[in-house]
């Protein structure tokens, strides 16, 4: 379970079906055929027409139109992650992630960031670009899982905004095996306290879990002007 910090929502038993994830996996595995490790798509700063139809049902996509600019497997993704988050998280929280209608859509477009990991391999401890993106993070892990301060398992969903977005950092640390406790690790512990975490789990009960090769997909808000990279990283 997610530690008790504010803007924080994992429920470890919400994950996409695995025939999805499978899709998905095909759609973004041609992204890293040359090497590549990273890549960051951009959806364009247009708004759904003010004429249409709105409707606040989670399978609705009416706010995320094909003019969006990202690939077609994004606006997919995005419906998919509604209707399966509609109801285990707050309504703010919700209608922050899924506008219904374009008055509802406070930032100007999408962002989305595509990781792949292989066994051994981390991500420093971070807070996302202040500068550049706006609140409410989605992330989504696919083929392996990972500990990131709390054991994320394949096709889980994580959810960050106020103060998990803004004021604590993220990572993974860069090991091939996570320890899965059978109980929750005290809040202390993390990626960034690893030899701590060493001691910890030495006193728990739990198993070793390999890690594989992992795709993580983040969906996240621009801001405005956000779209001009360069200087910041």
């Amino acid at each position: 379970t997610a530690p008790p910090i504010e803007g924080l929502y994992f429920d470890p038993q919400l994950r996409i079906e695995q025939s999805y994830a499978d899709e998905l996996v095909k759609c973004v595995l041609p992204y890293f055929r040359h090497g590549a490790n990273q890549v960051m798509l951009f959806g364009k700063g247009t708004r759904a027409d003010p004429t249409e139809t709105s409707s606040t049902d989670p399978s609705s996509t009416n706010s995320e139109n094909s003019s969006s600019g990202l690939p077609e497997f994004v606006p997919e993704l995005v419906a998919t992650l509604s209707r399966i988050l509609h109801g285990h998280i707050p309504i703010e929280t919700y209608r922050l992630l899924f506008p219904a209608t374009p008055d509802e859509q406070i930032y100007p477009a999408r962002q989305v960031i595509i990781n792949l990991y292989h066994p051994g391999e981390g991500i420093t401890p971070h807070v996302d670009l202040l500068r550049r993106y706006g609140d409410g993070i989605i992330g989504l892990s696919l083929l392996s899982g990972t500990k990131h301060q709390l054991y994320l398992p394949p096709r889980s969903i994580l959810v960050m905004e106020k103060d998990a977005r803004y004021l604590w950092k993220h990572g993974i640390a860069a090991r091939e095996q996570d320890f899965i406790a059978n109980s929750t690790l005290p809040p202390e512990s993390g990626a960034d306290n690893h030899a701590k975490d060493q001691e910890i789990e030495q006193e728990l009960d739990g198993m070793w879990v390999d890690r594989h090769l992992r795709i993580s997909i983040t969906i996240r808000w621009m801001l405005p002007g956000a779209e001009i990279v360069g200087g910041e990283v």
